[in-house]
């Protein structure tokens, strides 16, 4: 009993410590408390067993538990892996640690009143500028660069800095000229070259210029990036002149967001919105749409719902768009609209904005949507399309890494997933199989699943890729194997030989237990005899057989080759092992199974001209097969010589063109054959 409040708790201790079942689970049926050392588990339903046994512990109910199917759980995994089109991590996180901002931009000097007394600085300066010597000229020519930058005038700011390095060459190694070139090509939007002078290694010592690192980042869609170079101190960027802020602001808000640092965001979008009246009618909506995004990550989805439904509705393409998507993401969270309504929805959005990070955000999520409705082509056709639109960007790899996962997922757990299916989801989106760790067990299921399909080349394709080109050791050996089954399915016994006698020599020079190997050289023995067998030498494959014993599996085998070889006499041997092996007894009915191995001994026999044992078989089994859908056949291929009819032998040997032992052994072989 619990010391506190009484409830019954099943607790296992242990002799010595290290040995715990670690952090809190919480289950339908019963919760996991948090241990440090042993196990206890709290019930929450009254017919709970919890027992010990020499394995571990185990925990049941009569009806058994309420447990999610394995294909949920995989995508739930996938889903937490791989993050979907939102913003960051909602628990608070550990913000780095740094120094106070050091200043390399003195916007307050450098805005000298302002766009309006902008014009009439220009002149002033540039009048004077051609009675100046070089060093005076790039001075001017500096300044005119640093007035239009706090002006957010990028473009006229780079003119006057390529000037300035035209007069002054070796002005362009300076740190303030390659800061003061960096800020400018990110206003004139030119990010990939102010990537190039931003993070010069130069300016590390100057961590104001991380907003413009971070901003540039953001406009190349790495987000990442971004969130790990943005510093941890807004209150110089809060500073900024207005135009410059309601530029960066914007875009530095949004990545404090993604990295889940709210306050700081919501302390920039305070600050814009004070200047409400002033803004263009995009960094207005820009600001809704990020508020929205901090109530959401709040949990304030009412609060989030009342700022976006505006902007649906709104003139601002871009934001109709970004508030859609990130509306109907929340209400999927939320499940407060269908799959299908999203799905119509984000159809829609499709076409609402094209060509940047959004777009491909809308496909991701909808391509999502079609993958968890099971239409996989559709869903993986827009996927890839998606990924292409933004190549070696976040969403990009997001896509791609959503891709592969949920490939292999499918491919290994999608239960309902048939075989044909499986195959065009291969042939559509092969570039997707998994390489290194992982990637053979996805290989083996899918050739399985072509091999369900009777596409036994296709399969044998893909694995002999694997044996030739990629395998070692005990891999190489089991898919060998593995592939010499196909290719006898296919009736190419020859490519089977080659790859057995590669199994055989690896499994031989191994160092598994002895037990191991010779379970493993027992499987190459049979398919071994098999490719004899579809080699026209039954005789060889016979022999070898006689020397593996009389288990199950082997007489099965023997029958099947004795069987299509039409030395009825071994057929009728093995068979009766495999009657034997079935423990048939006179008070229990005959299984199928059993009447068919009963049928086809006595066709064997038949065959064989075996009359005394065909007679006996006709004593002993009569009263059993008669009570089976196979007992009038039985009754045909016993019935005495002197009263068969022609008709007789034409069923007889249709029943031979039946039967295919084979395929049963195969199945043996494959569903436990280790066991």
């Amino acid at each position: 009993p619990d010391p506190n409040v009484g409830d019954v708790l099943d607790v296992v201790t242990l002799e010595r410590a290290g040995e715990t079942s670690g952090m809190f689970y919480d289950q339908v049926d019963f919760d996991v408390m948090r241990s440090f050392i042993g196990l206890a588990i709290q019930p929450n339903v009254d017919d709970l067993d919890v027992s010990v046994t020499a394995a571990g512990v185990t925990v049941s109910r009569p009806g058994g538990l309420a447990l999610s199917r394995r294909r949920d759980v995989n995508r739930r995994l996938m889903r937490e892996e791989v993050q979907d089109v939102s913003y960051g991590d909602t628990a608070a996180q550990q913000r780095k640690q740094q120094k106070d901002i050091v200043r390399i931009f003195d916007f307050d000097r450098w805005v000298l009143g302002g766009l309006k007394a902008l014009e009439e600085n220009q002149r002033i300066l540039m009048a004077t500028i051609p009675n100046k010597d070089d060093t005076g000229k790039v001075q001017d020519l500096l300044t005119l660069a640093k007035m239009n930058l706090a002006n957010d005038r990028g473009q006229e700011a780079l003119g006057f800095l390529t000037l300035a390095g035209d007069v002054m060459p070796e002005i362009k190694e300076s740190v303030e000229y390659r800061a003061l070139l960096g800020g400018s090509y990110a206003l004139a939007g030119k990010h990939r070259s102010a990537f190039r002078y931003l993070f010069d290694e130069d300016l590390d010592q100057y961590t104001e210029i991380n907003y413009w690192r971070a901003y540039t980042l953001a406009w190349l869609e790495d987000w990442d990036q971004a969130g790990d170079v943005i510093p941890t101190d807004f209150s110089v960027l809060i500073h900024y002149p207005r135009a410059l802020l309601e530029k960066i602001g914007v875009k530095t808000a949004e990545i404090a967001l993604r990295n889940g640092y709210i306050a700081d965001a919501e302390s920039i979008l305070y600050t814009l919105a004070k200047e409400d009246r002033h803004l263009a009618d995009s960094t207005q909506a820009a600001i809704k749409y990020l508020k929205g995004v901090a109530h959401n990550i709040n949990g304030e989805y009412d609060s989030a719902e009342e700022l976006w439904k505006p902007l649906i509705a709104g003139k601002d393409d871009f934001f109709r768009a970004r508030a859609g998507l990130a509306l109907t993401l929340q209400e999927l969270q939320l499940g407060s609209i269908s799959q299908e309504d999203a799905i119509d929805r984000l159809e829609g959005l499709r076409y609402a904005w094209r060509g940047d990070e959004l777009e491909a955000s809308i496909n991701f999520l909808l391509g999502k949507q079609y993958i968890e409705k099971d239409m996989y082509v559709r869903g993986f056709d827009l996927l890839r399309d998606s990924a292409s639109l933004r190549p070696d960007t976040d969403v990009s790899r997001d896509i791609t890494d959503y891709m592969r996962e949920t490939f292999k997922d499918i491919i290994l757990n999608e239960e309902d997933l048939s075989p044909f299916d499986a195959a065009k989801i291969y042939d559509e989106f092969r570039e997707l199989t998994p390489s290194g760790d992982g990637a053979l067990a996805v290989i083996r299921k899918l050739a399985d699943r072509l091999v369900e399909a009777d596409l036994l080349g296709r399969a044998a394709d893909l694995l002999q890729k694997q044996v030739d080109f990629r395998l070692e050791g005990l891999e190489k050996a089991e898919t060998a194997e593995r592939l010499a089954t196909i290719y006898l399915l296919d009736n190419k016994p020859t490519e089977a030989m080659e790859l057995l006698n590669t199994a055989q020599a690896i499994y031989a020079r191994s160092s598994i237990k002895d037990q191991d190997k010779d379970r493993k050289l027992l499987r190459i023995s049979l398919l071994t005899a098999r490719s004899l067998s579809q080699l026209d030498k039954p005789e060889e494959a016979l022999d070898l057989l006689d020397a593996l014993g009389t288990a199950s599996i082997v007489s099965r085998l023997r029958a099947d080759i004795a069987w299509q070889s039409g030395l009825w006499d071994e057929a009728s041997d093995a068979i009766q092992n495999l009657i034997i092996d079935e423990n048939i007894s006179e008070d229990i009915p005959l299984s199928d199974r059993q009447a068919g191995l009963v049928l086809n001994r006595a066709v064997a026999l038949n065959l064989a001209g075996d009359r005394v044992g065909l007679a006996a078989m006709r004593t002993q089994y009569t009263a059993a097969m008669d009570a089976t859908n196979k007992g009038r056949l039985f009754e045909v291929v016993t019935r005495p010589r002197q009263t068969s009819i022609i008709a007789d032998q034409k069923t007889i040997l249709s029943l031979v063109e039946e039967v295919d032992l084979f395929k049963e052994f195969l199945d043996n072989y494959n569903s436990g054959f280790d066991e």
